[in-house]
């Protein structure tokens, strides 16, 4: 029996669906609203995973800094000149279509603390630009400016060689889009992400959008001590095998450095880690859904309200059909989650 025969006469029921119709606008125009977008959305993208991933047509590799590359490189990370020579000569030799570094370079000479260190690294980097376009990331200090490179290093990348490392994390911390309006007064600031890709494809523009979390995690990161010792041997069938025409991105996988929130875990080889990914990753699945079919475009508001008013007529419905719709909503949200 319909729920207005019962209950409420005509003029009620409408009183009642306007007065719904207030509290669903007030709701739009508080801060509340947006954590519960935020929970639904996270929701869909592990649904999408989970049931409908998409596939990899272009795949990102990553080198990774882990503790066992920590123990074998004593050094601290400054003066790894010598290293980061030799995987950038192991990128010359397997000539990926694209390095990037989610590491960053020091600002100065070390050379009176370890002679010859600088020209390591400079050849490595030269050697590497032969055969290959270069990206070195670029951080920020506390003030929110550009940490320089020294400048022999950042000469070596060549024109549009740097990209910086910011991100866009929404209010909850989570970084869960990608755009390149990230200056003072949301003037473009060229990525890492976004530079990777204009050196894979000259004419692209890196669009802003939703990073795609259907395409499945990565299953495995290469550690940085097995590059170098690939390069340091000549071993061209690992190298090419690994990277020859992939993009390569190089950072960190510590478990407790350079971790950001995300919807989904995108490390295919830690357990559940509550959502914090290494930095490297973000990057590396930003730049794969740029080569992937592009990133995620929200629904335009006119197709939301459009589909929130068809959904509001469920008010006039029976009671019976109501509860059911009701019930079966709440039983898609608990899926979700």
């Amino acid at each position: 029996m319909p729920f207005r025969a019962t209950t409420f006469g005509f003029p009620s029921l409408w009183a009642g669906y306007g007065l719904l119709l207030a509290l669903a606008a007030m709701l739009l125009c508080t801060p509340l609203v947006r954590p519960l977008e935020s929970g639904l959305l996270d929701a869909q993208q592990r649904l999408l995973l989970r049931y409908a991933p998409q596939p990899v047509h272009k795949e990102v590799v990553v080198v990774g800094i882990d503790q066992a590359t920590l123990q074998q490189f004593a050094e601290p990370l400054a003066l790894w000149h010598s290293h980061l020579g030799s995987f950038f000569r192991g990128m010359a030799l397997a000539q990926p279509a694209v390095v990037g570094l989610d590491l960053v370079l020091p600002n100065r000479s070390f050379d009176a603390m370890l002679p010859g260190s600088d020209l390591q690294l400079l050849r490595g980097l030269i050697m590497a630009r032969q055969r290959t376009p270069l990206v070195l990331g670029v951080s920020v200090d506390d003030a929110g400016q550009p940490r320089p490179i020294y400048p022999p290093f950042l000469a070596m990348a060549g024109s549009g060689g740097s990209g910086s490392l910011l991100l866009a994390p929404d209010a909850d911390h989570v970084v869960r889009r990608f755009n390149e309006q990230l200056g003072e007064s949301s003037e473009p600031v060229s990525t890492l992400a976004g530079q990777m890709l204009r050196k894979i494809k000259p004419r692209a523009l890196p669009q802003s959008g939703l990073i795609n979390y259907a395409l499945p995690p990565l299953a495995h990161y290469i550690p940085l001590q097995q590059v170098t010792a690939w390069a340091e041997a000549g071993d061209m069938v690992h190298l090419t095998q690994a990277f020859a025409g992939k993009p390569v991105l190089l950072g960190s996988v510590l478990p407790l450095d350079d971790r950001l929130l995300q919807p989904v875990n995108l490390a295919g080889w830690e357990a559940d880690n509550g959502r914090t990914v290494p930095g490297v990753l973000v990057h590396a699945q930003i730049l794969r859904s740029l080569l992937n079919g592009g990133l995620v475009e929200p629904v335009a508001w006119g197709w939301i309200a459009a589909l929130a008013g068809l959904c509001s007529l469920l008010w006039f419905a029976p009671l019976r059909l109501r509860v059911a719709a009701q019930v079966a909503l709440a039983v898609v949200l608990l899926l979700l989650v």
